[in-house]
């Protein structure tokens, strides 16, 4: 694949070219580049330093415009799901059993099963919208406070009065304030990161002392990130591992076949000589409303719900009415 160095291809000012600044403060290089296909070259429009962007380094932010033609991807539109947790409070669980009253109430004359079935779910479904509604996107809480991001600011100034300066002592005196700052935003990120983490361990163990394992590992998964699985090497019988794909392949075969390939066992008729088991009495009858109200009562809570959207909170919220 050949490249192209797209800093080459436009011309600027100086300043604008510039990536890198030396410690003496008065040398500046151009030693950061973005290299671009040349399949992808007609895409590229522009491509300049931006030292207005604070980013804490000696070095300067390169960016590269592009402006690209792709094929728009149809994506279907996706809905939250209801808020199903609050129906555990009593008001709340009042409202959506005489929601469901009214409901049921126009299902009484449908004869057919399967209309009655369409009619049954829209009106559970609808009446735990309105009742307690669909759950909103939950934003994460930053972790570096207030006070840092205006030091951040300030060392944001401080850069630019530096970059601006028309003097050696004046820049002297603006790279001194700028360093300064830069080591107060870097300790207080320190610190506000180690705050966080403490936060988020202890509301970590709080949800394990409730025997909440749901919001632990939530916490969890947002400590530790996603995990990446790397491949496990493949060894062969001597505990040498195989390097090339075709020494990888051949493994495979000589595993499956040794697992596969099994002689069939003898088979033996062993006669159970121990005394019959009775029979357990079964009650054969039809269920009755006590028989589901208890199984409505075992239902587990946090589970998906099938195709139908009706979770088990809705079922045991609904009470006498959804039974």
């Amino acid at each position: 694949m050949t490249t192209g160095t797209g800093n080459t291809y436009f011309a600027h000012k100086n300043i604008h070219k510039k990536t890198w600044r030396s410690p003496d403060g008065i040398t500046n290089n151009e030693i950061d580049y973005i290299c671009i296909s040349n399949r992808w070259r007609s895409a590229l429009q522009d491509v300049r330093v931006y030292r207005g962007a604070d980013i804490g380094s000696d070095h300067h932010l390169i960016a590269a415009k592009l402006q690209l033609r792709l094929k728009k991807i149809q994506t279907g539109k996706t809905t939250r799901p209801l808020a199903v947790e609050q129906l555990r409070v009593h008001d709340t669980i009042e409202r959506f059993q005489f929601e469901l009253k009214n409901r049921f109430s126009a299902l009484e004359n449908i004869t057919d099963l399967e209309t009655h079935w369409a009619a049954f779910k829209k009106a559970v479904t609808d009446s735990t919208e309105t009742c307690v509604g669909r759950r909103k996107g939950s934003q994460k809480k930053r972790w570096i406070q207030d006070h840092t991001w205006n030091l951040i600011d300030e060392r944001k100034h401080a850069k630019k009065l530096r970059d601006q300066a028309n003097s050696p002592e004046l820049r002297e005196i603006n790279e001194m304030k700028y360093k300064n700052l830069d080591r107060q935003v870097k300790k207080n990120c320190r610190e506000d990161k180690k705050k966080w983490l403490e936060d988020k361990c202890s509301e970590a163990q709080e949800a394990a002392n409730k025997n909440d394992p749901k919001t632990l590992y939530r916490i969890v998964r947002e400590l530790t990130g996603s995990k990446n699985i790397s491949n496990v090497p493949i060894k062969n019988k001597n505990g040498i591992t195989l390097l090339t794909n075709e020494e990888q392949d051949s493994r495979w075969v000589e595993h499956f076949r040794e697992i596969l390939n099994q002689p069939i066992p003898p088979v033996t008729h062993i006669f159970d000589t121990s005394p019959q088991v009775e029979d357990l009495e079964v009650e054969q009858g039809e269920i009755t409303e006590t028989e589901v109200s208890e199984a409505v009562k075992a239902l587990k809570n946090n589970k998906a719900p099938g195709i139908d959207g009706i979770t088990s909170e809705m079922i045991k919220a609904g009470g006498q009415e959804m039974i």
